[in-house]
């Protein structure tokens, strides 16, 4: 089905809707585990982000090399992928998109037993989201896994102000579950 819309889409001259079809079949590609597939389908979209400058698809599709890489726990290629996405939204003004970039490094780093690395990226996603109120939900996400970077690194009382700062931001987005889960927790 997805190749069959690609090719409409492509027919047709929808640049966004092709990208989101080949991030489609990639994403399904994954799900099977087909990981060298699903890389290749990612760069080929990536390429073709790069060959019409589209900064936007190309933070994106970083970022989701990046998840991939970390699913096959190839972690220094996710890291150079992620590496990619917040240098480019950066280089663009993008500070929603560097905030996430950061955060997932923030991950790589947590899971390579670098957490001071990862504190840092995470407490610079955190500033440059604090330009953006109405992201409650990734500035949540993004105080929790600082909280757990910190309490891996045996700073507990850090840890607890960002879990209460997580449980504020979930709170604010209307995820009171979340935000109970973390309170209680």
């Amino acid at each position: 089905y997805y190749r069959e819309a690609l090719a409409i889409d492509r027919k047709l001259g929808r640049p966004s809707d092709v990208f989101e079809d080949i991030v489609s079949i990639a994403l399904v590609q994954s799900f099977a585990k087909k990981f060298d597939l699903a890389e290749a389908t990612y760069l080929e979209a990536l390429a073709d982000a790069k060959s019409t400058n589209n900064q936007q698809w190309i933070i994106r599709l970083s970022n989701d090399l990046g998840a991939l890489c970390i699913f096959n726990k190839q972690f220094d290629k996710a890291e150079q992928y992620y590496v990619q996405a917040r240098d480019t939204a950066k280089n663009n003004s993008d500070f929603v998109g560097e905030a996430q970039a950061r955060l997932n490094l923030g991950l790589v780093y947590q899971r390579a037993g670098q957490p001071e690395k990862g504190i840092a990226e995470a407490e610079a996603a955190q500033d440059l989201l604090g330009k953006d109120p109405e992201n409650q939900m990734q500035a949540g996400q993004i105080a929790l896994n600082l909280a757990s970077l910190k309490e891996q690194t045996g700073n507990l009382d850090g840890a607890l102000v960002d879990y209460k700062r997580a449980a504020q931001f979930f709170e604010g987005a209307g995820e009171a579950h979340q935000a109970m889960s973390l309170v209680f927790a």
